[in-house]
């Protein structure tokens, strides 16, 4: 499943803005939650929610409910992270193929 998911991220690499958004601002968040993105420079509104949706799905990034009134807060998982480090679906299979040498 994770390399089926850095290879959708490969092609499509306008989710990675997306990504690397939540990335930024979870670093400077104390508990690493950080709340929805709804703008964000070349992407419209229809893309923000589709990328949301598809990164969610693909289990890259993560969501809470931050309490009434308050939202959805967002962070990456730990798939996200290595997808932001630049991991490519043919490094993670290499990877996997070492671990069960």
């Amino acid at each position: 499943m994770q390399s089926h998911a850095l290879a959708q991220l490969e092609r499509n690499p306008e989710w990675r803005l997306l990504l690397t958004a939540y990335h930024v601002r979870q670093m400077t968040s104390p508990d690493g939650w950080v709340d929805r993105i709804f703008e964000l420079a070349n992407l419209d509104d229809d893309q923000l929610s589709k990328f949301h949706g598809r990164l969610i799905a693909l289990g890259m990034l993560e969501f809470e409910l931050a309490g009434r009134g308050d939202g959805m807060r967002y962070q990456l998982s730990s798939l996200g992270k290595q997808a932001q480090r630049g991991g490519t679906a043919a490094e993670y299979e290499a990877e996997v193929e070492a671990e069960a040498a």
